[in-house]
């Protein structure tokens, strides 16, 4: 077998592992997935949840800014390219309204938590 084709046939086997080893890192790197999982029934678990979506919060609001400047953007795109800018303000709209509406989804999700962290057992 020529030197070219083993080694081809390495770099194949190796790309098709990538994955597996990648989901098999990603299985043990969030701890919100185990609580969730066992399903959470102490005070410290709820809040740890509420935790993790009020940093989901602030990364939604993050999103949520840089698509809405990225929108303001588009509205003073060059005037020859006024239908690819709508294209593009449209798709901005989209990112928006799925990114506010996420961030109701959290909090809500952060209220229901803090409420079952304060209720005594």
């Amino acid at each position: 077998m020529k030197k070219s084709s083993v080694f081809s046939a390495f770099i194949l086997s190796t790309a098709l592992l990538l994955p597996a080893f990648a989901i098999a890192a990603d299985t043990h790197s969030t701890p919100i997935e185990k609580l969730i999982s066992e399903i959470a029934d102490k005070p410290e678990q709820h809040q740890a949840i509420a935790s993790y979506y009020k940093d989901k919060i602030a990364e939604a609001k993050k999103d949520l800014a840089m698509h809405t400047k990225m929108r303001k953007a588009y509205e003073v795109g060059y005037v020859k390219n006024q239908d690819t800018m709508a294209g593009m303000r449209k798709h901005c709209d989209t990112l928006i309204k799925n990114t506010e509406s996420s961030i109701k989804a959290y909090e809500a999700l952060v209220t229901e938590h803090e409420a079952l962290a304060s209720k005594k057992p």
